[in-house]
């Protein structure tokens, strides 16, 4: 394979999450509202509908990443990429004509049950690249944080221009075009030939992802705990008057900083092993996390939240692409598929869990106990045997 066409493959990938993302997030900022318009609530508040909207998508994404990343396996990841695209399109267009908060919290979950391109590209491009495995899973880390990040905000400004379910019609759109440059463009992996050593493979992939995949789940949870109580955080420890300013900066800083790390630290993975820089980069989030704990203005909890992200921003682009070099070919995209989940698992299990503890005791406590699992991660990764004997970095 050229290494034009895997550059091509790798442009394809990011650029689609990019859409991908920017098209599943503009509901964000008119969620409530787009609820408020539609009645028929059945006694249920327009919050809690509006968490159960928000939550289904991330649960059957969850439940169904691993199952589409075994059939890429099997069929190949283009084909994953296209059928992303086509359920994304149909589920995002029967949002914008839900008329009761229930279908629409159907199509909601609909959009987690046909999706998954972000994670179909990760598994495309585990598949395609070689040694700069850590550098390409990168830059499609920074393209879906980047995505994430425009996404909420295009939303707003759509939603004045053509209304909120105009919104979604636009993002419908977005995900036609993706769909059809994605038909046209990408190539297809090497379509796995299902044989034999069926058991024995499975389980020293199982004894590596677990390892990977609890640190995945404890990165994301470190990452974003502190998100639903960032303005109490900055109330609390700047005493600034303008607190949604101050919360809005100290959310972005982390944001920017992954978006640099995820590229950065993947390119450093390729050049210098990926476990060292897993290791170094957890080590590093555990000591920030503590610092936390010490900041007094608004510019000291920014600069501590950037640097949070600069030491945990990197380290999920680094275990797809350590994946890729350990496990198997036939099981690459489960495997991807399981990472998946593990971030869902994260994104739910560390502000829940961060919120129970600052309402027991405070927030310096969940600094403290976020940084111990952090650092427990780091020392697990350490001291686990992941390499096998028979391991090689499997070209495509």
């Amino acid at each position: 394979m050229t290494i034009d066409r895997i550059k091509s493959d790798v442009i394809i990938c990011c650029v689609g999450s990019f859409i991908n993302i920017i098209a599943m997030t503009v509901i964000m900022p008119f969620l409530p509202e787009f609820i408020s318009t539609m009645g028929h609530s059945g006694g249920i508040s327009v919050l809690v509908w509006s968490s159960l909207c928000y939550s289904a998508t991330f649960l059957t994404a969850a439940l169904l990443a691993p199952l589409w990343g075994r059939l890429s396996d099997h069929y190949g990841s283009r084909l994953n990429l296209i059928r992303a695209s086509i359920g994304m399109l149909i589920s995002m267009t029967l949002t914008s004509f839900a008329q009761t908060p229930l279908e629409l919290f159907i199509c909601r979950a609909l959009v987690g049950v046909a999706g998954g391109y972000t994670s179909g590209a990760a598994i495309l491009i585990a598949k395609r690249t070689g040694g700069r495995g850590g550098l390409s899973q990168g830059v499609l880390s920074s393209s879906i944080l980047l995505g994430s990040l425009i996404g909420p905000p295009a939303g707003s400004w759509l939603a004045l221009k053509v209304g909120m379910a105009g919104s979604l019609r636009i993002a419908a759109l977005m995900i036609f075009f993706n769909c059809v440059a994605t038909y046209f463009l990408a190539k297809d992996t090497t379509i796995s030939s299902r044989k034999k050593t069926r058991s024995t493979a499975n389980t020293a992939d199982l004894s590596f992802s677990i390892v990977y995949l609890t640190v995945i789940a404890v990165v994301m949870a470190a990452s974003i705990s502190l998100e639903p109580m960032i303005s109490t955080y900055v109330k609390l420890y700047s005493h600034t008057q303008n607190v949604l300013q101050g919360a809005g900066l100290a959310l972005s800083a982390i944001a920017v900083a992954s978006i640099i790390s995820a590229t950065l630290l993947g390119y450093l993975g390729d050049k210098i092993g990926y476990k060292i820089v897993i290791i170094i980069s957890l080590m590093a989030g555990a000591f920030v996390l503590i610092l936390h704990a010490f900041a007094q203005s608004v510019w000291q909890i920014v600069a501590v939240r950037f640097a949070l992200g600069l030491a945990l921003g990197g380290i999920i682009p680094c275990v797809r692409a350590y994946i890729k070099s350990v496990a198997k070919p036939d099981h690459i995209g489960a495997l991807i598929g399981l990472t998946t989940s593990a971030q869902y698992v994260g994104q739910v299990v560390g502000p829940v869990s961060a919120g129970f503890i600052a309402a027991q005791w405070t927030l310096n406590i969940v600094f403290y106990s976020t940084s111990l699992c952090v650092l427990a991660a780091a020392l697990f990764v350490c001291f686990s045997q992941t390499e096998r004997s028979d391991t090689i970095t499997h070209e495509q």
